[in-house]
């Protein structure tokens, strides 16, 4: 799954450019399990934005005082032989960064399209430190549902004017991964297209299930007009090699809007896929159950809502 992010001002994101969003996805097959590692550079021109995040079912906030652009990683993390998620992140995109430190302001260097990076150099992020995470839903009666919530939601901010960036740390266990990953012979990265007809979908089937305020949330904070479009999208899957991964992941893109990068530096321990479309999504599947009977949906089909 990915995620849809809105503008949490409900200001119809007047003032607010997506640039990036890199989504990095390490699977643990045998603790069923995986780690969401969700990196956003945003540009406001207001004094005060917030976004909201959205993830289908539920999901829960794992530690994120750090990110991509900050802090330095020390030399004993560089000199791990087998290396965590982030400091694969780091290694990955380290020719397109500054780091923050004592001497450097962070800065990105953006792509101009899914192929070259934009002619102009990096772009300097002005706030990079963590900020405040607040849990929009599921609200803590609804927490224990008899079954997963439709979506679980986060507000980050308050981003002032400039650029920001921030990190997400987002952990999919329990029901939720055993209803979007478990031992499908297949299962599916989405963009924020799919997962918005995906919830919208599933709050029609689920009916008078759905508590009123999930659904107001979801029609009034997620309506079309609120949800930011990511103007770059990267999609990292994490191999065996890359501490907590254990799972040989399979990957294939399966629309025609998204791309796979195979000149990076990590390619023994991640695959990285690029797209400048929220209506992407990628196929993916285990090794070990190619071939084995589907113990869940096969095929897919969106329709999309006006």
């Amino acid at each position: 799954m990915c995620v849809i992010l809105a503008d949490g001002g409900g200001r119809k994101v007047e003032g607010l450019r997506l640039l990036q969003v890199i989504e990095g996805l390490a699977y643990s097959k045998s603790d069923q399990k995986a780690l969401i590692f969700l990196d956003v550079m945003i540009e406001s021109k207001r004094d005060k934005a917030s976004l909201l995040v959205l993830h289908p079912g539920s999901v829960a906030l794992g530690p994120c005082g750090s990110s991509l652009v900050y802090p330095a990683p020390s030399p004993s993390d560089l000199n791990l032989q087998v290396a965590t998620p982030e400091l694969v992140l780091r290694n990955l995109y380290l020719k397109r960064l500054t780091i923050a430190d004592g001497a450097n302001r962070p800065s990105f260097h953006e792509r101009k399209n899914c192929f070259l990076l934009n002619d102009k150099g990096q772009t300097r992020i002005d706030h990079w430190l963590p900020f405040k995470i607040r849990m929009r839903a599921p609200t803590p009666d609804e927490a224990a549902p008899r079954s997963i919530p439709v979506f679980t939601c986060f507000e980050v901010g308050d981003f002032g004017e400039g650029v920001s960036w921030f990190r997400l740390v987002l952990k999919l266990d329990g029901a939720s991964y055993a209803h979007f990953v478990g031992d499908h012979s297949r299962f599916w990265v989405d963009g924020p297209a799919h997962v918005y007809e995906l919830i919208r979908e599933d709050i029609v089937a689920r009916g008078n299930t759905v508590p009123a305020n999930i659904v107001s949330l979801f029609e009034q904070s997620f309506a079309k007009p609120q949800i930011l479009r990511p103007e770059a999208y990267d999609i990292v899957v994490f191999r065996p090699g890359t501490f907590g991964v254990d799972g040989r992941v399979l990957c294939q893109p399966a629309s025609p809007d998204v791309y796979e990068d195979t000149n990076h530096p990590e390619t023994g321990r991640a695959h990285l896929f690029v797209t400048r479309s929220p209506e992407f999504w990628i196929d993916l599947q285990f090794e070990d159950l190619i071939g084995v009977a589907p113990s869940g949906p096969d095929e897919r089909t969106f329709t999309a809502s006006a």
